[in-house]
Protein backbone atom coordinates (compact mmCIF):
# COMPACT_ATOMS: atom_id res chain seq x y z
CA UNK A 1 0.00 0.00 0.00
CA UNK A 2 1.65 3.56 -0.89
CA UNK A 3 1.24 6.70 0.72
CA UNK A 4 -0.27 8.88 -1.61
CA UNK A 5 0.34 12.79 -1.52
CA UNK A 6 -1.89 15.44 -1.29
CA UNK A 7 -3.37 17.00 -4.70
CA UNK A 8 -1.46 14.19 -6.77
CA UNK A 9 -1.81 10.77 -7.98
CA UNK A 10 1.68 9.59 -7.91
CA UNK A 11 2.56 7.07 -4.97
CA UNK A 12 5.00 9.21 -2.43
CA UNK A 13 8.24 7.05 -3.48
CA UNK A 14 7.77 8.09 -7.02
CA UNK A 15 8.52 11.79 -6.23
CA UNK A 16 11.77 10.62 -3.61
CA UNK A 17 12.64 8.19 -6.97
CA UNK A 18 12.65 11.53 -9.41
CA UNK A 19 14.05 13.33 -6.53
CA UNK A 20 16.98 10.93 -5.57
CA UNK A 21 17.52 10.34 -9.63
CA UNK A 22 18.02 14.22 -10.11
CA UNK A 23 20.27 14.53 -6.69
CA UNK A 24 22.10 11.73 -8.12
CA UNK A 25 22.92 12.83 -11.46
CA UNK A 26 23.97 16.36 -9.95
CA UNK A 27 25.63 14.97 -6.96
CA UNK A 28 24.52 14.40 -3.61
CA UNK A 29 24.73 17.64 -1.35
CA UNK A 30 22.14 19.36 0.63
CA UNK A 31 21.22 22.08 -1.84
CA UNK A 32 21.15 19.79 -4.26
CA UNK A 33 18.62 17.81 -2.35
CA UNK A 34 16.16 20.71 -1.79
CA UNK A 35 16.18 21.57 -5.13
CA UNK A 36 15.30 18.44 -6.73
CA UNK A 37 12.62 18.30 -4.07
CA UNK A 38 11.65 22.40 -5.23
CA UNK A 39 11.64 20.66 -9.06
CA UNK A 40 9.63 17.74 -8.41
CA UNK A 41 6.69 19.36 -6.23
CA UNK A 42 6.89 22.37 -8.71
CA UNK A 43 3.92 20.32 -10.77
CA UNK A 44 1.42 20.16 -7.53
CA UNK A 45 1.70 23.99 -7.69
CA UNK A 46 1.29 24.49 -11.18
CA UNK A 47 -1.98 22.42 -10.85
CA UNK A 48 -3.13 24.58 -7.88
CA UNK A 49 -2.20 27.81 -9.71
CA UNK A 50 -3.98 26.98 -13.09
CA UNK A 51 -7.31 25.76 -10.98
CA UNK A 52 -7.69 29.15 -8.90
CA UNK A 53 -6.29 31.17 -12.05
CA UNK A 54 -9.23 29.67 -14.03
CA UNK A 55 -11.87 30.32 -11.15
CA UNK A 56 -11.07 34.13 -10.75
CA UNK A 57 -10.92 33.67 -14.88
CA UNK A 58 -14.65 34.59 -15.51
CA UNK A 59 -15.24 37.05 -12.32
CA UNK A 60 -17.09 40.68 -13.31
CA UNK A 61 -13.90 42.68 -12.21
CA UNK A 62 -11.79 40.48 -14.91
CA UNK A 63 -14.12 41.75 -17.59
CA UNK A 64 -14.32 44.69 -16.57
CA UNK A 65 -10.94 45.41 -16.70
CA UNK A 66 -10.22 44.10 -19.98
CA UNK A 67 -13.64 46.53 -21.11
CA UNK A 68 -11.30 49.17 -19.63
CA UNK A 69 -8.22 48.49 -21.88
CA UNK A 70 -6.57 46.79 -18.83
CA UNK A 71 -3.47 45.40 -20.54
CA UNK A 72 -2.76 41.57 -19.61
CA UNK A 73 0.36 42.19 -17.26
CA UNK A 74 -2.35 45.00 -15.08
CA UNK A 75 -4.80 42.40 -14.71
CA UNK A 76 -2.15 39.84 -13.70
CA UNK A 77 -0.43 42.17 -11.03
CA UNK A 78 -3.94 43.63 -9.66
CA UNK A 79 -6.82 41.05 -10.28
CA UNK A 80 -5.44 37.58 -10.48
CA UNK A 81 -2.32 37.69 -8.48
CA UNK A 82 -3.79 38.51 -5.29
CA UNK A 83 -6.92 36.31 -5.75
CA UNK A 84 -4.70 33.01 -6.02
CA UNK A 85 -2.74 34.12 -3.55
CA UNK A 86 -4.30 32.42 -0.56
CA UNK A 87 -4.35 28.82 -2.21
CA UNK A 88 -0.90 29.19 -3.31
CA UNK A 89 0.26 29.96 0.61
CA UNK A 90 -1.57 27.58 1.87
CA UNK A 91 -0.30 25.03 -0.41
CA UNK A 92 2.95 25.73 0.33
CA UNK A 93 2.24 25.49 4.20
CA UNK A 94 0.99 22.14 3.81
CA UNK A 95 3.45 21.01 1.26
CA UNK A 96 6.29 21.71 3.92
CA UNK A 97 5.45 18.23 5.38
CA UNK A 98 5.94 16.17 2.90
CA UNK A 99 8.63 17.70 1.61
CA UNK A 100 10.21 17.43 4.76
CA UNK A 101 9.61 13.98 4.78
CA UNK A 102 10.96 13.85 1.24
CA UNK A 103 14.27 15.33 2.31
CA UNK A 104 14.26 12.63 5.69
CA UNK A 105 14.17 9.68 3.13
CA UNK A 106 16.59 11.10 0.60
CA UNK A 107 18.94 12.13 2.91
CA UNK A 108 18.62 8.49 4.33
CA UNK A 109 19.35 7.05 1.34
CA UNK A 110 22.76 9.23 1.08
CA UNK A 111 21.64 11.62 -0.90
CA UNK A 112 21.07 14.51 1.58
CA UNK A 113 23.95 16.90 3.70
CA UNK A 114 27.22 15.56 4.64
CA UNK A 115 29.05 15.71 7.77
CA UNK A 116 29.62 17.95 9.66
CA UNK A 117 25.86 18.94 8.93
CA UNK A 118 23.70 17.32 11.10
CA UNK A 119 20.03 15.89 10.05
CA UNK A 120 18.07 13.57 10.37
CA UNK A 121 20.18 10.91 8.44
CA UNK A 122 23.37 10.92 10.58
CA UNK A 123 21.60 10.77 13.49
CA UNK A 124 19.10 7.68 12.58
CA UNK A 125 22.10 6.33 10.53
CA UNK A 126 24.57 6.50 13.45
CA UNK A 127 22.29 5.49 15.89
CA UNK A 128 21.10 2.15 13.81
CA UNK A 129 23.51 0.02 15.54
CA UNK A 130 22.91 0.95 18.95
CA UNK A 131 19.18 0.17 19.02
CA UNK A 132 19.59 -3.23 20.28
CA UNK A 133 20.46 -1.94 23.67
CA UNK A 134 20.12 2.25 23.26
CA UNK A 135 16.48 2.67 21.47
CA UNK A 136 16.49 6.07 22.90
CA UNK A 137 18.90 7.27 19.96
CA UNK A 138 16.62 6.27 17.60
CA UNK A 139 13.09 7.09 19.50
CA UNK A 140 14.14 10.96 20.06
CA UNK A 141 15.20 11.66 16.24
CA UNK A 142 12.36 9.97 14.84
CA UNK A 143 10.15 11.44 17.42
CA UNK A 144 11.40 14.43 16.38
CA UNK A 145 10.81 13.99 12.65
CA UNK A 146 6.99 12.83 13.35
CA UNK A 147 6.68 15.56 16.43
CA UNK A 148 7.55 18.49 13.10
CA UNK A 149 5.60 16.94 10.62
CA UNK A 150 2.62 16.86 12.63
CA UNK A 151 3.37 20.61 13.42
CA UNK A 152 3.91 21.52 9.96
CA UNK A 153 0.39 20.07 9.16
CA UNK A 154 -1.34 21.62 12.15
CA UNK A 155 0.21 25.33 10.90
CA UNK A 156 -0.74 24.92 6.95
CA UNK A 157 -4.58 23.66 8.76
CA UNK A 158 -4.88 26.32 10.67
CA UNK A 159 -3.23 29.34 7.74
CA UNK A 160 -6.01 27.60 5.55
CA UNK A 161 -8.85 28.30 8.13
CA UNK A 162 -7.24 31.59 8.69
CA UNK A 163 -7.21 32.60 5.14
CA UNK A 164 -10.05 30.90 4.37
CA UNK A 165 -12.99 33.73 3.91
CA UNK A 166 -15.70 30.84 4.00
CA UNK A 167 -14.42 29.06 7.48
CA UNK A 168 -16.93 29.93 10.77
CA UNK A 169 -14.79 29.84 13.84
CA UNK A 170 -16.87 27.24 16.27
CA UNK A 171 -18.07 29.99 18.98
Amino acid sequence: MHLYMVTSGLPLDHHILRAASFVASLGASLWTAIIAIAIVYVPRFARVARTATLSVEGRPYIEAARLASANHPRIVARHVLPNIRRPLIVMTALSMSTAQLSYAALSYLGFGARPPQADFRSMLNDSQNFVTFAPWLVAFPGGVLVILIVALNLFGDSLRDALDPHFERPS
